[in-house]
C-alpha cells in the first residue's frame, strides 16, 4: 500500500504544509510516566501507517515543568522517550520545552498556552494543525486513530467519548462511559446551558468534557484567546469555544479517549 505523509517540520516550503497535521501537548510533572505516554503515541503512528494511505503528520511537544521536575528527572525522562521513538522518521516530531510558573495553582494551564503562544515560531510558515491535549497521566485511546482518520481535513470542534476510571475512597474502581452531545453537554437539570461546574456536577460529570475529549484546530483556539488560564482548563476552554462557535462543533458517539488512565489522582464518593 502506497503512503502519502504529511510532512511536519521546521523551515518546510508552504506547499508542503497541510491542514492535516496534529500536535501533542503533554504537560509533564511526572517524568517517570513519559515512556507510557510516549508509547501510546508511537502506537497511534504506527496504527496510521499500517492501515490508511493517507496520514497526519504528529508532533508531540513534551512540556516539562521546570518547578516540579528535578533536572536528574528529566535527563532520565529524555533518554527513555529518545528510546521509545528512536526509529520514528517520516512525517514525526517530538520537541522538549521547559516552561512553568514558581507557584501554579493552575496546574500549568500557562505551559498550555505558552507553548501555543510558541508554536508558528518554530516552523517557515503558518500552518492550522490540530491541537490535543495528553497529559502525562494519560495514554492515546486506540479509537482516536478513527478520530483522526474520519476528520481528514475537517475545521469542526470535534467532541468525542471517553472511559472514565475513578477511584472511591474506598479503594473500589469506578468505570463509566462519557458520550456528550449537544443536548448534555453543559446542561443543567432544568435543561439551561451553564458553566456552574459544581451545579453540573450534581447531576452528571457526563456534562462536561475532559482536556483528551476535545480536538480543536490552532487558528481556532487562537481566535478564542488561546486556551484558559485556569485550574479547569479544559472546561473552560471548550465552554468559551461553544459560546463563540456553537455551530463548528461536531459531537461524535463513540468512545476515543481515557481519562487520568495512569495513577488517577481523582477520587469519588
Amino acid at each position: 500500500m502506497a503512503i502519502q505523509i504529511i510532512p511536519f517540520g521546521k523551515n518546510l516550503k508552504k506547499d508542503t504544509i497541510n491542514n492535516d497535521s496534529i500536535v501533542i501537548l503533554t504537560r509533564c510533572a511526572r517524568p517517570k510516566n513519559l515512556s507510557t505516554v510516549c508509547r501510546s503515541v508511537l502506537e497511534l503512528y504506527q496504527s496510521m501507517m499500517d492501515n490508511y494511505d493517507k496520514i497526519l503528520a504528529i508532533t508531540h511537544i513534551i512540556i516539562f515543568d521546570k518547578y516540579k521536575c528535578s533536572k536528574e528527572d528529566v535527563e532520565e525522562a529524555k533518554t527513555e522517550v529518545r528510546n521509545v521513538y528512536s526509529d520514528i522518521f517520516l512525517g514525526f516530531n517530538y520537541i522538549f520545552e521547559y516552561r512553568g510558573l514558581k507557584k501554579d495553582n493552575q496546574y500549568g494551564a500557562k505551559m498550555l498556552i505558552d507553548s501555543v503562544d510558541n508554536l508558528m515560531s518554530r516552523y517557515y510558515t503558518h500552518f492550522n494543525p490540530w491541537l490535543y491535549i495528553l497529559d502525562d497521566d494519560n495514554i492515546i485511546h486506540p479509537g482516536f486513530v478513527h478520530i483522526l482518520k474520519d476528520h481528514m481535513g475537517s475545521e469542526k470542534i470535534l467532541i468525542f467519548g471517553q472511559n472514565r476510571t475513578m477511584k472511591r475512597f474506598n479503594g473500589d474502581h469506578y468505570t463509566e462511559t462519557c458520550i456528550l452531545t449537544k443536548n448534555s453537554m453543559f446542561i443543567d437539570n432544568t435543561g439551561k446551558r451553564t458553566n456552574d461546574i459544581e451545579t453540573l456536577n450534581v447531576i452528571s460529570v457526563n456534562t462536561h468534557p475532559d482536556s483528551a475529549q476535545f480536538l480543536v484546530r490552532y487558528d481556532t483556539l487562537m481566535k478564542a484567546g488561546n486556551y484558559s488560564n485556569s485550574y479547569l482548563v479544559d472546561f473552560d476552554t471548550v465552554w468559551k469555544l461553544y459560546e463563540m462557535f456553537e455551530d463548528d462543533f461536531e459531537f461524535i458517539e463513540y468512545v476515543a479517549s481515557y481519562y487520568n488512565y495512569i495513577d488517577s489522582e481523582l477520587i469519588q464518593n
